[in-house]
């Protein structure tokens, strides 16, 4: 809801969700209206499910636990991208 009602440049989103994961997440998002970079957050270091989430519209991913410069540098980066796009 928040996504349809909200423009965002970038979201970060846990692949584990209470009541939804990052596959539903991406399939729900896919077209989001204003091309929002999504990026994947995930513990799991299984390369599956970050291949599945790239290949569904995931932009990038961050794995957990992360520190502020992984997060900044990963910010940034996708950021960077919307403005030259």
């Amino acid at each position: 809801k928040l996504m349809e009602e909200n423009k965002y440049g970038l979201v970060l989103f846990d692949f584990l969700m209470i009541e939804t994961n990052g596959y539903v997440f991406l399939q729900q998002n896919k077209y989001n209206k204003y091309k929002a970079k999504m990026v994947l957050m995930t513990g799991y270091i299984i390369s599956e499910i970050i291949d599945k989430c790239i290949e569904m519209g995931a932009d990038g991913y961050l794995l957990k636990p992360f520190d502020k410069e992984n997060l900044l540098n990963c910010l940034n980066e996708h950021l960077a991208k919307e403005k030259t796009e």
